[in-house]
């Protein structure tokens, strides 16, 4: 199922693993304008954005997969 909006496609997947796959290979796109991004919920959306905007110099990178947040922390070997 398709829903283009304002540039922006939303993808329904009927079997999971072919979204699992779609995503493994979403970095693939790095530099060409195309993004691939989970569906979150508003709050998820929001604390993700917080992560990644406000505290720069402690996140080294966070990310969303199924639904969940991660976050890699500057000088730290361990995902939070």
């Amino acid at each position: 199922m398709l829903n283009i909006n304002a540039g922006q496609v939303i993808v329904k997947f009927v079997r999971r693993q072919m979204k699992i796959e779609i995503m493994k290979r979403a970095k693939l796109l790095k530099g060409t304008g195309i993004f691939i991004n989970d569906d979150l919920t508003n709050i998820n959306a929001e604390v993700l954005a917080s992560l990644r905007l406000k505290e720069p110099e402690l996140v080294e990178k966070a990310w969303s997969r199924d639904g969940k947040l991660f976050v890699r922390y500057r000088g730290q070997e361990r995902n939070e």
